[in-house]
């Protein structure tokens, strides 16, 4: 891993395989995003555990409060139809941004082919 200076970004090294390697677990805990993402993550696996714990053991199938609350599909297919639309906005977005960066690259090496063919012509 490389890190340099107190706020730099640590670049994880990974050979063809991902694997977890003590090198790569000590640079994982030097970013500051790993602590965000754990602070998000822990209380929802806590309360995520508790409430499964709770169905499992004090829950009651026959004296359930919600049965027949809903009878259509209309929630799960308005739910369905949003996360579908999300992602597939996400997607476009992120399609719309691999090309742009894709097309900046060949321009870019247009670019460096110019000035190399521009030297070579004026150095004749």
């Amino acid at each position: 891993a490389y890190y340099s200076g107190k706020h730099a970004q640590i670049s994880l090294t990974y050979t063809s395989h991902v694997c977890v390697t003590p090198s790569n677990i000590l640079a994982l805990l030097k970013q500051p995003k790993f602590y965000v993402a754990m602070a998000i993550a822990t209380p929802c696996g806590i309360m995520g555990g508790g409430l499964k714990c709770v169905i499992k053991n004090y829950y009651d199938v026959d004296k359930d409060p919600l049965q027949g609350l809903i009878n259509t599909n209309e929630v799960y297919n308005t739910l369905s139809f949003l996360v579908v639309f999300l992602a597939a906005f996400r997607l476009g977005a992120a399609y719309n941004k691999f090309w742009r960066g894709a097309d900046l690259v060949y321009s870019i090496i247009g670019d460096f082919f110019d000035a190399a063919a521009d030297l070579i012509s004026y150095n004749r």
